[in-house]
């Protein structure tokens, strides 16, 4: 009985052991963006526009009466990712079709997670110097114009980047980092997604990006968030954490056996203990740290 007991429990570590974990890739284009144009005024947006703006251009003038300050705003739809799905790494693509031909190079973009819901209505500027906005626009001064202003001019904002990327010329760039990831992984758990804000290097002139928008005709060119995903990474076999997989934690596994809700016996995260997860468990037995 012993041996079947000991060959049984064999079969099933080697199965569990066999048995890849595949990763599946989400990828979405961006259902709502804009661009906004500062400091000075703050009723100038481009949210029909085929094109994004981050930087800061060239100062036409008296800096003290020029909007030289570009920022854009993205968001992407997550909804269609599963609600148990473990999200792995995510970027966003982007497309940059201009740079200033003397510009500085490199120049960085970097995303920040908006803190506020805002908006994209009908204002269309085909370059860096804004549209009058529409009714609904995010502009510099406002998340909704003329009604609902940002608590800080230019968006709020989380200070520390999601991700970034190094700008060098025109062409497709990837903005990366671990906190796009997050970001993501917050929506898909409910907290509200009001996107990302682009922002450039302000500091100097020259650093200007054009980047193509959702609405831009080149649909081979979109903003497009590409989130790869897999399960949920298998959890520890020292279920109470004393250093060692042994008989207290078989235990625990046992008093966890059916349906749960997260408990420490559920080593695959499927929301039941069963014989798989005491496979875990009888395959790391002994001490582990």
């Amino acid at each position: 009985m012993r041996f079947k007991i000991l060959f049984a429990t064999a079969s099933l570590t080697i199965s569990l052991a066999s048995t890849v974990a595949v990763a599946d890739t989400y990828e979405v284009v961006a259902d709502r963006d804009t661009a906004m144009f500062g400091p000075v005024a703050d009723d100038l947006s481009s949210g029909a526009g085929t094109a994004l703006f981050v930087g800061r251009r060239t100062d036409p003038g008296d800096q003290v009466e020029a909007n030289t300050l570009l920022r854009s705003l993205i968001r992407f739809d997550v909804s269609g990712i599963p609600a148990d799905a473990f999200v792995i790494s995510a970027k966003v693509r982007i497309q940059v079709i201009r740079r200033p031909q003397d510009a500085e190079f490199p120049v960085p973009i970097s995303f920040h997670r908006s803190l506020a819901d805002w908006g994209e209505s009908s204002s269309f500027s085909p370059g860096g110097s804004g549209a009058p906005a529409a009714t609904g626009d995010a502009t510099w001064g406002y998340r909704f114009f003329p009604t609902e202003p940002w608590d800080a001019p230019g968006g709020d904002f989380v200070a520390e980047a999601s991700g970034s990327a190094e700008i060098v010329g025109t062409g497709p760039y990837f903005i990366e980092g671990p906190g796009l990831a997050a970001d993501v992984r917050s929506w898909i758990d409910g907290e509200p997604n009001d996107g990302w804000i682009m922002i450039g290097d302000e500091s100097v002139e020259k650093t200007a990006c054009k980047i193509t928008s959702r609405e831009n005709p080149a649909v081979t060119m979109l903003p497009k968030l590409i989130v790869e995903l897999g399960p949920k990474p298998a959890r520890s076999a020292d279920i109470n954490g004393d250093g060692i997989v042994n008989g207290a934690d078989l235990g625990l596994q046992i008093g966890d056996w059916g349906p749960c809700d997260d408990c420490g016996g559920d080593l695959d995260r499927n929301g039941v203990v069963n014989g798989s997860d005491l496979g875990l468990l009888l395959a790391s037995w002994g001490i582990v740290k």
